[in-house]
């Protein structure tokens, strides 16, 4: 088995990269947990039948998939077709009903859904104080090793808080570097530049984590006039400053939003990032969207992937693997099939991963986890 593992070089960067499955350990769900955590709640609005009608479809595997219908009836309720239907039902020569709704009655209170399900996003995902606690004992462990090596690119696609947490719970060890300045006028947000370079004299005692929100956050918004700026507040704020928050919400791929800023910059500066490593950690993603093709042409080139996930091999082999050239992909790729929390043991980051040994964690991973796919 030894023979056939992929032989680094000596130097080796290592990345970070989050999806839904690196936060359950500080309490925020999957999107397959948030659709089931839904299941029977009750808004208390009498869109209640409409909304668990979309929850409990069986085809719809977790949240993104929900969403995704209601967008998609949404799109289809506003184009040409729908307001065909429309009109002819008004002239009572189309016959329509859904859960005693006529076709317009029905679109109308598909947007009311998605505000209750927008809500409860916020809901679900602002951080808590009870979650820092979680953190000392998971994600620090990892992220004060990675930083050890040199400055530490974090590409997530989740909208909690968890590292800003982190590095502001240990503002003397971390250095946030998020493509946001502060705003001199106003210390109440930050203001977009998309500039992720480290400008200001580094503190040669604090370790810089260059972190790459790529599907936007809580707390970004759009000001009416500063553009895109990172507040204080998690929530669909009330102030007329601000006109919309700025994320992309679960929906499947393509996602259309990824085309306009900031994900357009995101996106593109997580590839130039990603193909500057030599190895990237991915946590808890299911490879489902667009980064799927982006980690592909990464593999295909040079890099290689550690993946901690307990549907890690699944997920990579039917949206990675399948791709093209399975075997030349699948030989640098491990999979640790279990989920991140705080059983997870962190001795194999710490003891096997360096600037020097490189790929060599597989040695240890085989030992642990017993498992490298490299057919």
């Amino acid at each position: 088995m030894e023979e056939n593992i992929w032989k680094p070089k000596k130097l080796w960067k290592f990345g970070l990269f989050l999806g839904a499955g690196a936060s359950v350990c500080v309490n925020k769900p999957t999107t397959k947990q948030f659709k089931e955590n839904m299941v029977n709640y009750s808004p208390g609005s009498q869109d209640e039948e409409i909304l668990q009608s979309f929850l409990q479809m069986y085809e719809f595997k977790d949240i993104e998939y929900v969403l995704q219908a209601i967008k998609d009836i949404k799109n289809f309720s506003e184009s040409n077709g729908g307001k065909y239907l429309k009109k002819m039902q008004e002239n009572n020569k189309l016959t329509f009903n859904l859960l005693n709704n006529r076709f317009s009655e029905f679109s109308k209170k598909i947007n009311s859904i998605e505000k209750v399900l927008v809500k409860k996003i916020f809901d679900e995902y602002h951080w808590k104080k009870n979650d820092s606690e979680i953190l000392q004992d998971v994600h620090y462990e990892i992220m004060n090793y990675l930083t050890r090596l040199g400055t530490l690119a974090v590409f997530t696609t989740n909208y909690d808080n968890a590292i800003e947490e982190l590095c502001e719970e240990h503002y003397e060890e971390f250095r946030l570097i998020d493509g946001f300045v502060r705003n001199p006028s106003d210390r109440n947000f930050s203001i977009w530049e998309g500039d992720f370079s480290d400008k200001e004299n580094r503190n040669p005692a604090r370790n810089n984590i260059r972190y790459y929100k790529l599907h936007g956050s809580l707390n970004w918004k759009h000001h009416v006039i500063h553009g895109i700026v990172k507040t204080n507040e998690e929530s669909i704020s009330l102030d007329s400053k601000f006109t919309e928050n700025v994320l992309i919400f679960p929906t499947l791929s393509p996602k259309l939003e990824e085309k306009a800023e900031p994900f357009k910059t995101l996106i593109s500066e997580f590839r130039k990032r990603l193909f500057e490593l030599d190895s990237c950690i991915v946590i808890g993603f299911s490879f489902r969207d667009s980064m799927s093709q982006i980690f592909k042409d990464f593999l295909m080139d040079k890099g290689s992937l550690v993946i901690v996930s307990p549907s890690g091999y699944e997920d990579f082999m039917k949206n990675v693997a399948h791709i093209e050239k399975p075997k030349q992909i699948k030989k640098k790729v491990i999979c640790v099939e279990r989920l991140f929390d705080s059983e997870v043991d962190l001795h194999f980051i710490q003891t096997e991963v360096s600037p020097r040994n490189g790929f060599t964690i597989v040695k240890q991973l085989m030992k642990v986890y017993g498992k490298i796919y490299n057919d």
